[in-house]
Formats: C-alpha cells, sequence, structure tokens
C-alpha cells in the first residue's frame, strides 16, 4: 500500500507571553491508502496543530508534508488551491464552519465552485449527491444551518468535503461535541465514504474508545510529541507507553 500523506520530522512552536511554546516537535508519520489514522491525545497535547499545518492554516517552522510524491510544504497561490482540492477538513463546530446567511446547499456549492471546474447544472446534481451520501435527504439544499441538529450539520460540513473529491479528509473532534448514537452514526458514515470515495482520513480525537472502533493506526501525542504509535487493536490492547497505559486506565 502507498502512502498518499507522508509527514517528516514537523515542528512547529508559538511564544505566549514573551515564552517559546514547543506544540509539535519532531512529528512524523504516514497515511496509506484508504487507510483511516487516529491521532489520539489530550487538550494541548499538539493534534490540531498537525491538522492547522497540513490543511495550511498554520506554517511550520520546520519538517517536510508530502502529499503522494509532491511536496506540499510551502506551496502558495494557484498551486495551494490545487493542493487543497485533495486535503480537505471537518471541524468540531459543524454550525460555526458554515455561513449563517447561506443556505446548506450554497454553502456546498460555493465549496465546489471554488476547488473543481463543473458547470453549475454539475455542481447542483454534486450538491444533492453528496447529501444522500451522508444520510441527509435533497430538501436540506434549502434550509440554513441554525434549522438543523449538531448532528444533521456535521453531516452537512461532510458532504460539503467530500464534495471536491478529496484524497484526504481531517476530522478533527468532529464528534466531541455529539451524544453517543449520533458519534455511532457519524463513524458509519466516515466508513461509507471512505469505502466510496476511495479516500484516506485523518480521525483527531481525545476519544479512546471511539478511535478504537474506526481507525487502523493510531498515533498518541503528548506535549507535542509522538510518544507511541502502531496498528490501533495492539496499541490498545497491549500499550508500550506509560502515558498510553495511563489513557486507557481513564476510560477503563
Amino acid at each position: 500500500m502507498s502512502n498518499v500523506l507522508t509527514v517528516n520530522h514537523l515542528t512547529k512552536t508559538f511564544v505566549k507571553d514573551g515564552k517559546q511554546i514547543i506544540a509539535v516537535n519532531d512529528v512524523s508519520f504516514t497515511v496509506g491508502e484508504q487507510e483511516i489514522l487516529g491521532i489520539v491525545g489530550e487538550s494541548g497535547s499538539g493534534k490540531s496543530t498537525v491538522a492547522s499545518i497540513l490543511m495550511g492554516l498554520e506554517s511550520m517552522d520546520s519538517g517536510e508534508v508530502l502529499l503522494e510524491t509532491m511536496d506540499i510544504s510551502h506551496v502558495k497561490g494557484r498551486v495551494r488551491r490545487n493542493t487543497y482540492s485533495h486535503i480537505q477538513m471537518v471541524f468540531q463546530d459543524a454550525v460555526g464552519s458554515f455561513d449563517p446567511r447561506k443556505t446548506i446547499g450554497q454553502s456546498i456549492e460555493s465549496a465546489i465552485s471554488k476547488l473543481r471546474d463543473l458547470s453549475k447544472e454539475e455542481r447542483s446534481i454534486l450538491v444533492i449527491e453528496t447529501l444522500r451520501d451522508v444520510g441527509l435527504p435533497a430538501t436540506y439544499i434549502k434550509k440554513y444551518p441554525h434549522e438543523l441538529s449538531g448532528g444533521e450539520c456535521q453531516r452537512a460540513a461532510l458532504a460539503r468535503a467530500i464534495a471536491v473529491n478529496p484524497k484526504i479528509l481531517i476530522c478533527d473532534e468532529a464528534t466531541s461535541a455529539l451524544d453517543v448514537l449520533v458519534q455511532a452514526r457519524i463513524v458509519d458514515i466516515l466508513l461509507h465514504l471512505r469505502e466510496v470515495h476511495e479516500m484516506s482520513i485523518i480521525f483527531i480525537t481525545h476519544d479512546l474508545p471511539l478511535v478504537s472502533s474506526l481507525t487502523d493506526r493510531i498515533l498518541i501525542m503528548n506535549d507535542g510529541v509522538v510518544v507511541e504509535s502502531g496498528p490501533t487493536k495492539s496499541v490498545m490492547t497491549n500499550p508500550k507507553s506509560e502515558y498510553t497505559t495511563e489513557l486507557l486506565r481513564s476510560v477503563i
């Protein structure tokens, strides 16, 4: 299995109150074709900073990010636009990620128009298809974000992300604000989307039980460092680091 994403020696430092804070310290990992990688850690572990760097929302101090064989570490302009049609992200605050003045259909179509060269008719058809992919009826194109439940809005956010046909979908705490039943439904949808759209997923969370039901491999972060990685079942049943062991004890 070839790698869709390769991250080498990623480092990011912030300055707060005159002090340097190392948010990400020499982090390396890969994501294979149609693989689901879980990145797990407590608040402040650096996992969301990694996601922001991968999306180009934060710059890196040093390191390398390869999309297949292309170095996207410092891409700009049109190249950056083309690059980020291949990497999409779903955030924790699904409602806040939408423009409240636009309907769900308008928001999804707007995302498509920026990153895919399709006609108006093709975009309209794709909006409906992607909504159906996440279990929402076509009538939702006319709804506004505030008219949807948290779970429905998260599904709409997934529809917007997959509409541009990404190779990698990043979910940053995308289920943490949802109840257990809705979380389970979102997990089922992600597994379905992975197969239908043949994409890889990076699932970022602090929820170990949830990640164990979804991911193929897992990366455990603490204080900006990867403390353990490996196949999810192996890490969950036979952790090597003391930090992972303590995390597991906290949820038993």
